[in-house]
């Protein structure tokens, strides 16, 4: 296995370490416009009472002028791969092809907009314990951030009516829940074609409790090993140079994974945290056998997303979920980020 070559975001609550080398910058303003899916709004609700480090392997958004215009969307997806572009291209193991953000803010910096939250299937069988009316004052949250109403133009019209009269009804109108029937929903584009992404949140964080890290590649998770059991105590990561730099939790401070469905069973696994007979084909050392960690959607976490036998590790992002939300998931995905970071704050309230 590559060392991590995906993009990620770990957030430190507490951190005591952290040194910033060249060609890895920090940020402490978060007006900067910095973030992820769901780490940026879960990174934003920590640093109201905790210090926070996000790291990012990617750029920020202002590297990326086109990102920000919609009408460069496609253009984005189009540009060759460099390495070094916002958006990254991949092929899965079935020869599928597809795209995924390199980039502060990830992919809702480089997808087409839409906003809808999830069916009403997926809060009964996502697999994490959810909260209705936490659920709904997060979305509301994220909400009054990035989303808009959109631009109908007369193509979508026409396609609207094309499909009330085929019988896809009832027609629902303006609205963000995914339900039966045609809609029109919410977009993070608003009407001067400008994008507001997920890193927009970070202009509610704490200037003082955050630090955001780019050109930081995380290569592994430090573990401790005690009397009482195995535990997160930190991560390892890379500049832009390729040196190693490693930042360090402190008290009752956790590492939390937000790199995405791919990117964090991949730090998982390169961690040593996986099934023994695939880490022991890549001659990855063996910390905490987790047989089924890469394999499915919901492998590496229990219904409060620690990871089950390791203590201060959590990981929050669509590798959590049992079931995909049954859209587009950037909405359910910022939504869990408010969520999770609120329910830490009441946590260590008590």
């Amino acid at each position: 296995m590559e060392k991590s070559t995906t993009a990620a975001i770990l957030l430190l609550l507490y951190f005591f370490e952290f040194c910033p080398q060249p060609g890895v910058s920090s940020f402490a303003n978060p007006s900067d416009d910095l973030g992820g899916t769901a780490g940026c709004p879960l990174v934003t609700t920590l640093s109201a009472n905790y210090s926070v480090l996000l790291l990012e392997r990617g750029n920020i958004p202002s590297a990326y002028p086109n990102v920000l215009r919609q009408n460069e969307t496609l253009a984005n997806f189009m540009q060759e791969d460099g390495g070094k572009t916002p958006v990254q291209r991949f092929t899965s193991e079935d020869g599928v092809a597809n795209v995924r953000g390199r980039i502060l803010g990830w992919s809702s910096m480089i997808n087409i907009g839409i906003f809808s939250r999830a069916d009403s299937e997926f809060y009964d069988k996502s697999g994490i314990k959810l909260d209705m009316n936490l659920v709904n004052n997060s979305y509301e949250w994220v909400e009054n951030t990035v989303i808009f109403r959109p631009n109908v133009t007369r193509w979508q019209s026409v396609v609207k009516d094309a499909m009330l009269e085929a019988g896809v009804r009832p027609d629902n109108g303006l609205t963000l829940d995914h339900i039966l029937g045609s809609k029109v929903t919410g977009t993070l584009l608003d009407n001067r074609g400008k994008r507001h992404g997920a890193v927009e949140h970070l202009n509610k964080g704490h200037p003082k409790n955050l630090r955001v890290a780019i050109h930081a590649t995380v290569e592994r998770i430090i573990f401790s090993f005690k009397a009482s059991g195995l535990s997160a105590k930190g991560i390892i990561y890379s500049d832009s140079n390729g040196r190693s730099h490693r930042a360090l939790i402190r008290g009752k401070g956790e590492v939390i994974l937000s790199a995405g469905a791919i990117g964090s069973p991949q730090l998982l696994l390169l961690s040593g945290v996986g099934p023994k007979s695939y880490l022991s084909s890549r001659k990855i050392p063996v910390v905490h056998p987790q047989p089924y960690v890469g394999q499915f959607m919901r492998d590496v976490v229990d219904e409060d997303l620690r990871v089950m036998g390791i203590k201060a590790l959590r990981v929050v992002d669509g590798s959590v979920f049992n079931l995909s939300p049954g859209t587009n998931p950037q909405a359910t995905l910022m939504m869990l980020g408010r969520y999770v970071g609120v329910q830490m704050l009441e946590e260590r309230s008590e």
